[in-house]
């Protein structure tokens, strides 16, 4: 991939949401198909697992309020009134009936402006990107939404973000975390925290959210959760880094980018 459609796969330390999005380019694994449930009829009520405490936000000290807000990427400034709606705000936003919509949304807009192809010049490409977040910037925060090449809207409040210097100890702080979720995303799927062999966890993540019907750049644990609980199996041996189809990995690939200014 050219460095510059690169950089708009990836956001710094400070600023990338965890999930986890290891890259391999060798890929074999088949769309979802016997794996599923036979129907997905009534998913919306299924209880969604806790991921972290998620409605008694004017219960928690400011302190850990804060703390919450930044596990997530948010604003950490203002009242604390203001802060627990933040939080609800996101619950909601990242509930499985929310995404579902989301994600049929901008199937819509792919069906009726798909994305460009893959080989086309990354300058075009650049360019195009940049010009969709400079319109975002020029709309604002109550402006009309502007969606990237995917049909997913852009944030405002991610494209405005800070681009802070890299370090090194945060760094290595979130590799940390990322391979702590790996090992989560792994026993939640296979019942196996550590298999033999190492495993794709963009595959996997495409799994999950094909068989949710949900975007790829919204699966996080929580989102295994709710796989597993609605019934989801998957076999480990598709998910084998470097054996996972190539095409499929490319379009992986080709739908990360820019998804760290994604809502």
């Amino acid at each position: 991939m050219p460095a510059k459609r690169k950089s708009l796969a990836k956001s710094n330390v400070d600023n990338v949401s965890p999930v986890t999005r290891s890259r391999n380019k060798k890929a074999k694994i088949s769309m979802p198909t016997d794996t599923a449930p036979s129907t997905l009829d009534g998913a919306d009520e299924v209880e969604q697992p806790s991921q972290s405490p998620r409605h008694h936000y004017t219960e928690m000290g400011l302190q850990d309020m804060k703390e919450e807000l930044r596990k997530r990427d948010l604003k950490v400034s203002g009242k604390k009134s203001e802060l627990a709606q933040r939080l609800r705000q996101h619950d909601h936003d990242g509930s499985l009936p929310v995404m579902r919509a989301m994600e049929a949304a901008a199937r819509k807009r792919r069906e009726k402006n798909p994305p460009p192809p893959e080989d086309e010049d990354s300058d075009v490409e650049w360019e195009r990107y940049m010009a969709k977040m400079d319109e975002v910037r020029e709309n604002g925060a109550t402006g009309s939404p502007v969606h990237d090449d995917w049909g997913y809207e852009l944030s405002y409040e991610k494209i405005l973000a800070p681009n802070k210097r890299p370090n090194m100890g945060k760094h290595a702080t979130y590799f940390d975390f990322v391979d702590a979720e790996n090992k989560v995303k792994t026993k939640i799927m296979f019942g196996k925290a550590q298999p033999s062999f190492s495993m794709d966890g963009s595959a996997m993540d495409w799994r999950v959210a094909q068989d949710l019907a949900i975007p790829f750049h919204k699966v996080e644990v929580h989102e295994y959760e709710i796989w597993k609980k609605m019934g989801f199996t998957a076999n480990k041996k598709e998910f084998v880094e470097g054996d996972v189809d190539r095409e499929l990995s490319e379009k992986i690939d080709a739908e990360t980018e820019g998804s760290a200014f994604r809502k």
